[in-house]
């Protein structure tokens, strides 16, 4: 029996080893956006996310990826103990989402398509795991009354990066990033400027990317952005049959910044995520959140 223990480590050890060893093809990660680290709890409220990548094509030239990506997102007014909808700044909403993409990275240029299927309202069951965590935590519970009633949605978005060298002081490149998004969920056009602290090498060996087969193990990245927002169903309810009971109007022109760290230590990696950005509408104030995102690569 002595003899078959020492075994069976060794044999994990050397399975270990020759996986670190190996080039990565895949990853499974799952990642939490809430906005409770700063102590609120409002408009984007929270989202889990399980997320699997597996590696398409990985050249000196190129590096191809597909993933699929399943998530619950929680949307609040800052106002969620009383009943009446007077009392909200925006609708309740919650969403189920399935989300399959491609991305094309070179050196200097990436390319993202996405396709979402989103299911919105009770049938998401985010008002349940709202309502069980506040329960949990013996907080007084949200009412979710009037949310988005029960809808289908689907969306397309494309995303392009074109990254520069640059001067600037610490920062080593610099990328314009611009982003079309398409369907009944949401329609918005985005464009903003992406800046990394000390990166060398090309983005399709880059963490920056999210590429497997990242040839560096820390990228700081920090960037400005520009949206003009067409439709938000979130707010405004569902694009071709409004049913909702309650809803409001949103603004055009949104102002986000965004700041991320991304580790890689061996086989897994981490990586956390800032976001700040101006109101979605008129009713609501600006928000902020923060993401972490634990992945294992093999």
């Amino acid at each position: 029996m002595n003899r078959s223990f020492w075994f069976c480590i060794a044999f994990f050890q050397l399975f270990a080893i020759s996986i670190s060893a190996q080039e990565s093809q895949h990853q499974i990660s799952i990642r939490h956006d809430n906005d409770l680290y700063f102590l609120i709890d409002q408009y984007y409220t929270a989202g889990t996310f399980l997320r699997y990548d597996q590696t398409i094509k990985s050249t000196a030239l190129e590096s191809k990826q597909w993933h699929i990506q399943l998530s619950q997102e929680l949307y609040t007014p800052s106002t969620k103990t009383q009943a009446d909808s007077i009392f909200f700044d925006r609708p309740f909403a919650g969403i189920l989402r399935l989300n399959t993409g491609i991305q094309s990275v070179q050196s200097q240029t990436a390319w993202f398509f996405d396709f979402n299927y989103a299911l919105i309202g009770p049938q998401s069951k985010s008002d349940d795991v709202h309502q069980n965590f506040h329960k949990l935590i013996d907080e007084q519970r949200p009412v979710w009354n009037y949310q988005m009633p029960n809808k289908h949605h689907v969306n397309l978005s494309v995303e392009n990066w074109q990254e520069f060298e640059t001067t600037l002081p610490l920062f080593t490149k610099m990328r314009v990033e611009n982003k079309v998004s398409l369907g009944t969920l949401d329609n918005y056009l985005q464009t903003g400027l992406n800046l990394d602290l000390n990166r060398n090498g090309s983005l399709n060996r880059s963490l920056s990317a999210g590429i497997l087969n990242a040839k560096e193990s820390f990228v700081l990245s920090t960037g400005f952005y520009y949206r003009y927002q067409i439709y938000d169903a979130r707010i405004e309810g569902h694009l071709v049959n409004r049913e909702a009971v309650f809803k409001r109007s949103i603004v055009d022109h949104i102002v986000m910044v965004k700041s991320s760290l991304k580790y890689q230590m061996d086989n897994i990696r981490l990586q956390l995520w800032y976001v700040q950005q101006t109101r979605k509408s008129i009713h609501v104030d600006k928000h902020r959140y923060l993401g972490i995102q634990v992945g294992f690569l093999f």
